[in-house]
């Protein structure tokens, strides 16, 4: 029945015209990214040596008068942080107060009394 309906209309129906075809684009190519740049390597510094300074040496004539002499352990160094505040006395004569006799002996004092110099 459906062909004797095709055929009383005028004949089997056209066929569909074929889509046009649309054209593509290329999707963009994607650079590749970069590789990873590594951090150079952390390279410390050698520890600075502290220079050590050779003892110093006890004056040939002793301390004046009034003042202590330098024990040589002090000349040659490892003071504490101790703070017992001595007047240190020079060679020539001059003073200088210092933390405790240990720095005062590793300054060069000739001789050391207690206290602070006035």
């Amino acid at each position: 029945m459906l062909l004797a309906f095709i055929l009383a209309c005028g004949g089997a129906p056209e066929p569909a015209p074929e889509p046009t075809p649309v054209p593509v684009e290329a999707a963009p190519v994607a650079e590749p990214a970069p590789a990873p740049v590594e951090a150079p390597p952390v390279v410390e510094a050698p520890p600075v040596a502290e220079p050590v300074a050779p003892p110093i040496a006890a004056p040939a004539s002793g301390p004046p008068a009034g003042y202590q002499a330098c024990k040589d352990e002090w000349r040659a160094g490892g003071c504490t942080r101790e703070h017992k505040p001595i007047c240190g006395i020079g060679a020539d004569g001059s003073t200088q107060t210092y933390p405790n006799p240990c720095v005062g002996c590793q300054g060069g004092v000739a001789g050391w009394k207690e206290g602070a110099c006035p």
